[in-house]
């Protein structure tokens, strides 16, 4: 019997990042966007072929289409609006983070090119992602809800019922159910949680920042 190829995790967290762009779900719907059989896809994905440059270009520019259709505001600096992606008044360390989230007070919002239209803007708390993310930094994010669509490497906001952290999210080496949670501040060591634990999450995509000159 053949050796099961292992899974080409390169080719999986494209695919990943291809729905959670284009907000569908199914390997079968990825297959259809790219102009290729569904079991052509897998194959690749479990290493049974190789990952053509073909296929990667066509991976490269689907996501370059879906970063294209986002609807985004055309300002060319942010501004409070009536409108836009709202901005709360709370730091990532807050209770009110949970599911209580949408239910504070909103304080303005912002209209920025480049910024996803699903998005929050909160306040950054804690140096664990010191000269990434500092203490205080206005940071945006979105929320994942399906906590299989995890791309390693990214940095996220994860909440457990013990901790509210800001970390970079990386696959464990050897427990597909578990995770390990990384700093970019050295002085902070890595910690090991399990899938099950996480009850948000939220991925971090862009930190606002803004510099006063009077």
């Amino acid at each position: 019997m053949p050796k099961e190829k292992e899974i080409n995790q390169e080719v999986k967290q494209l695919i990943t990042r291809l729905e959670l762009e284009l907000g569908i779900f199914t390997q079968k719907e990825i297959a259809v966007e790219l102009g290729i059989k569904n079991t052509y896809l897998s194959d690749v994905i479990n290493g049974r072929v190789p990952f053509s440059k073909q296929l990667r270009k066509k991976i490269d520019k689907l996501l370059e289409t879906a970063y294209a259709k986002k609807p985004v505001d055309t300002l060319e600096t942010p501004c409070l609006t009536d409108t836009g992606i709202p901005v709360y008044d709370i730091d990532t360390a807050s209770s009110r983070l949970d599911k209580e989230l949408y239910k504070q007070p909103v304080i303005g919002h912002v209209k920025l090119p480049g910024i996803n239209a699903d998005s929050i803007i909160v306040t950054a708390s804690g140096n664990s992602m010191s000269r990434l993310i500092e203490d205080k930094d206005i940071i945006v994010m979105r929320e994942i809800k399906d906590k299989k669509k995890l791309i390693y490497g990214l940095v996220y906001l994860i909440i457990t019922p013990e901790y509210r952290l800001i970390r970079y999210l990386e696959k464990h080496p050897s427990n597909g159910n578990m995770l390990i949670l990384r700093s970019e501040n050295k002085k902070f060591g890595e910690i090991e949680i399990s899938r099950e634990e996480i009850q948000r999450i939220y991925l971090i995509e862009n930190v606002l920042i803004i510099k006063n000159l009077v």
